[in-house]
């Protein structure tokens, strides 16, 4: 064996690009092996979580070649194509080695219906149109606009005063689930006010334009002192406008 260190430096350094050359014509063959092998090719195609969304419209926005290679896939772009639908608020694309993609869809969720012109359309939190599936009821309260515009699938509505009732609606879901079930139709008001029927008796409860948070604690503590009572006299309406007042329209 040499002892000179220069001859060993230069030996070990034809031994490492021998190896790292070896290593490339590896990957090399790997890459064309998986090109040209049928193992990788995309067999099936699963998808999940579309209601709203035909599987179809899923398929044709996903654009996702054929009996293509799973790992051509662009995995991101596949997801922003399916997201630009307005139906869909998130979608999750993931390989499923060797031969199955899958498409896992998150669609807008209706917090509520518009009644536009007398008809009914599903709405999320946004103000995004939604189809309402035929024969599939909606337990949602309804929201009403001062001057009904019409409404169109998977536009947003523009209309100012549908946007603030879906606003008080979402404000009740979250921070008073359990109003929510009891609130019928949120409906704007005069002067930009909002009015909320409860769902029992549908009391019209006049909630003004402002401090919201606030009011509809005072609503719900309401609505169960209602349930809790027997008989007495009819409640024509509540007035939460003024602050620090609660006025009750008492009938016979």
């Amino acid at each position: 064996m040499t002892k000179n260190p220069a001859v060993r430096l230069f030996w070990t350094a034809m031994g490492g690009i021998a190896c790292f050359a070896g290593f490339l014509l590896v990957v090399r063959h790997y890459s064309r092996w998986m090109d040209s092998s049928g193992t990788f090719l995309i067999r099936r195609i699963e998808i999940e979580g579309n209601d709203l969304v035909p599987e179809k419209d899923v398929l044709k926005r996903a654009a996702v070649r054929k009996k293509g290679n799973i790992w051509e896939v662009d995995l991101g772009g596949v997801e922003k194509r399916i997201e630009a639908d307005p139906l869909v608020r998130n979608a999750v694309v993931a390989r499923h080695f060797p031969d199955v993609l899958s498409i896992r869809v998150d669609e807008k969720k209706p917090l509520a219906l518009l009644n536009a012109g007398g008809r009914l359309f599903a709405v999320d939190s946004g103000g995004v149109v939604l189809p309402a599936r035929a024969g599939k009821l909606y337990e949602l309260p309804v929201v009403t606009s001062a001057s009904p515009e019409s409404a169109s699938l998977g536009r947003t509505v523009r209309d100012e005063s549908v946007l603030k009732c879906l606003g008080l609606v979402k404000l009740i879901m979250a921070e008073r689930p359990d109003l929510y079930a009891d609130i019928s139709e949120v409906a704007a008001g005069q002067q930009g006010g909002l009015v909320v029927y409860t769902r029992q008796d549908g009391i019209p409860v006049r909630m003004g334009g402002d401090e919201y948070e606030r009011k509809i604690r005072i609503l719900e503590a309401l609505i169960r002192q209602w349930e809790a009572r027997s008989g007495g006299a009819k409640i024509d309406y509540v007035d939460l406008r003024f602050n620090g007042q609660v006025i009750l329209g008492m009938g016979a």
